[in-house]
């Protein structure tokens, strides 16, 4: 359903551009139909945005950076650092420290199997992803020039189409100036016949 049920159409190949004293005017004009909550308030027609499904998380990360805070947190990247030999000889504080050395042996380990599988199979999976980027690229190439062809041949169309009709606009155009100014001058004709009129009447009675 459209927001306005008017359609304007123009005839740029038949009248003339308006000139920037005209724009100010229509600009100004305009501003001044349009309410003042137009800018704060959507359109009665719009549908009504459906209700956010954020996890908690999420809504905190969106708050975050609505109040334009720096990002705190993240992943604790220790894990994986070098580790040293416990300060004490107590077993809680070994173990502790050999947990860490397998949670850093495995990322390490994971780390060396997806650097090898990059290496085997990385350039083959970037060649393919290219392709189909360069593809879609294609595709989309030639709806644009598609596009163009249409908006062309629509152009081409519609100019035909006013240059056509251009002098019958002229001529009804004119013909409309003429009768305005005829009708503007039988009045003015009227008015000093009712004026005339007026005088001799008067000058009789007076006699």
């Amino acid at each position: 359903m459209p927001l306005t049920d008017a359609a304007h159409d123009s005839l740029p190949y038949v009248d003339p551009a308006p000139t920037p004293q005209q724009r100010a005017a229509i600009t100004s004009l305009i501003t001044a139909s349009l309410a003042p909550e137009r800018l704060t308030t959507l359109h009665p027609l719009l549908p009504a945005l459906p209700p956010s499904t954020f996890s908690p998380l999420l809504e905190q990360e969106v708050a975050r950076h609505a109040a334009k805070q720096p990002l705190t947190g993240g992943i604790d990247t220790s894990r994986y650092e070098a580790l040293d030999a416990p300060a004490t000889n107590s077993p809680t504080s070994y173990r502790s420290t050999l947990q860490q050395a397998y949670a850093s042996s495995t990322h390490l380990h994971t780390r060396n199997q997806n650097l090898a599988l990059l290496e085997q199979f990385g350039k083959n999976a970037w060649l393919v992803g290219n392709a189909q980027l360069e593809d879609i690229l294609r595709d989309v190439e030639r709806e644009l020039v598609d596009a163009r062809q249409q908006t062309e041949e629509v152009n081409k169309q519609r100019k035909a189409g006013q240059e056509g009709v251009r002098g019958e606009m002229e001529g009804l155009e004119s013909a409309w100036k003429k009768g305005v100014r005829g009708v503007v001058e039988t009045e003015i004709a009227a008015e000093g016949l009712r004026l005339e009129i007026l005088k001799q009447m008067r000058e009789g009675v007076g006699r």
